[in-house]
């Protein structure tokens, strides 16, 4: 699968689980220490928005209040609108190939986009715990997930002001690939 398809997939299914939210639900807690249910959403709509800056070559963006002046209001409209404007920007001609910058220095489009979506998919599980959603990911989207996270810069990744990823969290010598691949992003499965 390449980097266009599994980004892709891991938005439609983060977009699935971002449309299921209750309006009772976005006050919860997530598995990310610190943020509610409406915290995560306006993060992952804010990654949409930062990966499409990355990926239409203007380089990691000073801030993403820009993705506010867009806002409706409504989560689900603005995570929709958030992914099909970061498409746009991976899908142009020459963006795999490209050298871009990103938070961890020069990188190829065609690994920077698998790092998108490895965040969003990682984070669509944080956003289906939190609200009672099916967790299972597809085994093939894991599949591509755990073997780019195993290539990461995973100290390096840690050390930054705001991590993508927490501390290794050990699983069982039995654990499932998704289970590994979430206690390696920090998350307890």
């Amino acid at each position: 699968m390449d980097g266009l398809e599994m980004c892709r997939r891991a938005l439609g299914n983060t977009e699935r689980i971002v449309a299921a939210v209750r309006d009772d639900q976005v006050g919860d807690p997530t598995p990310c220490a610190g943020w509610d249910v409406r915290a995560l959403i306006e993060h992952l709509i804010d990654g949409n928005w930062t990966f499409a800056a990355l990926a239409a070559g203007g380089g990691m963006p000073e801030s993403v209040a820009y993705r506010h002046e867009y806002a409706t209001g409504d989560r689900v409209a603005d995570y929709r609108h958030s992914v099909q404007l970061t498409l746009e920007a991976w899908e142009k001609p020459g963006v795999m190939d490209a050298s871009l910058d990103s938070p961890f220095g020069p990188m190829l489009g065609s690994r920077l986009i698998r790092l998108h979506g490895l965040e969003q998919l990682v984070h669509g599980w944080d956003l289906a715990k939190a609200t009672g959603q099916g967790t299972t990911l597809g085994i093939d989207l894991v599949e591509v997930a755990y073997a780019l996270a195993t290539q990461l810069p995973m100290n390096r990744i840690r050390s930054l002001p705001n991590p993508l990823f927490g501390p290794e969290v050990p699983v069982g010598g039995g654990a499932t690939l998704q289970d590994r691949l979430l206690g390696l992003l920090g998350r307890n499965p």
